[in-house]
């Protein structure tokens, strides 16, 4: 079993986004070395059967599969882990009554209707408010009280391999952020910088300070609490900077996608064939070379 939870709590933990769905893509992820694949169906069109398998042949591999669903919605996230997802992300995040139903989806299961809407209520009073939540069982110590040691093991063990994350990606979700990262039962913040740069008003402006400044803040904030915490980028000098989020204390890589990594990689060999085709007959040396590209 690939335990992500585990790793992520020794050291920061790699992984990348999968929109193909091609056998090919698996085989070229598998021997990259990562840690999980981060599978999105908000964006993408994803056939329930094409993402079981995903799931289960990434999971096979013990790289861990992270699907983020369409939208923060209980019975769709247990579909999704009937399918084989070992962790959740919900997209869009920005209130306390969401997380709570994402807990009872992902780490209460299979409890449902009053039984259920009573161990939220607990975990939404003040002794739910311990300042640290990572830890699993400090999540169903809370509901011996309600559902006693026989059922609180028995979720314990069956909901152990999953995580819950949220999406953290606009202006009232900053505003919130103390208290939906206090909710017990939740896992982690994925940093969506695309919608948090468009609330933030500076839309798609990587280098503007301010939104550096916003996504250091939420690494902070949610560390601080034990929580892990990452952000999902694709664009420019996105080394450069998930090497600098993870000095700040992030322990998710969710670096690029396989479709945005094939794309850069064959606009530049284009590039540079189209620059090589270009030029004088005249200039070019006896083995194909351009003159500019021998050696001196």
């Amino acid at each position: 079993m690939c335990d992500l939870r585990k790793k992520s709590n020794e050291r920061p933990v790699i992984g990348t986004c999968c929109l193909s769905t091609s056998p090919e893509f698996f085989a070229a992820t598998k021997s990259a070395g990562l840690d999980f694949v981060f599978i999105d169906t908000e964006h993408v069109a994803l056939p329930r059967d094409k993402l079981s398998w995903m799931c289960r042949a990434y999971a096979a591999a013990e790289i861990a599969p992270i699907v983020r669903v369409p939208e923060p919605e209980p019975f769709r996230v247990c579909e999704y882990i009937d399918g084989g997802a070992l962790g959740i992300v919900a997209p869009y995040v920005e209130s306390v009554e969401q997380v709570l139903s994402l807990v009872g989806a992902v780490k209460l299961r299979p409890l449902k209707g009053d039984l259920l809407a009573r161990c939220l209520h607990v975990l939404s009073g003040p002794r739910a408010k311990t300042g640290v939540v990572n830890d699993p069982a400090s999540l169903y110590s809370l509901l011996e009280g309600e559902l006693g040691s026989d059922r609180c093991s028995y979720l314990q063990k069956k909901n152990a391999s999953l995580q819950l994350f949220i999406n953290i990606e606009s202006t009232p979700a900053l505003h919130n952020l103390e208290h939906l990262l206090s909710v017990p039962g939740l896992d982690g913040v994925f940093i969506g910088p695309a919608d948090l740069s468009v609330s933030l008003g500076v839309p798609r402006q990587w280098h503007d300070q301010g939104f550096h400044d916003v996504v250091s803040l939420i690494i902070k904030e949610t560390r601080g609490r034990g929580l892990s915490v990452g952000c999902h980028y694709s664009f420019e000098r996105a080394v450069e900077y998930q090497k600098k989020w993870v000095q700040e204390g992030a322990n998710l890589i969710i670096h690029a996608s396989d479709v945005s990594l094939y794309t850069r990689a064959l606009t530049d060999d284009v590039r540079q064939l189209s620059e090589a085709l270009s030029a004088p007959d005249g200039k070019r040396t006896a083995d194909g070379r351009n003159d500019a590209d021998v050696d001196v």
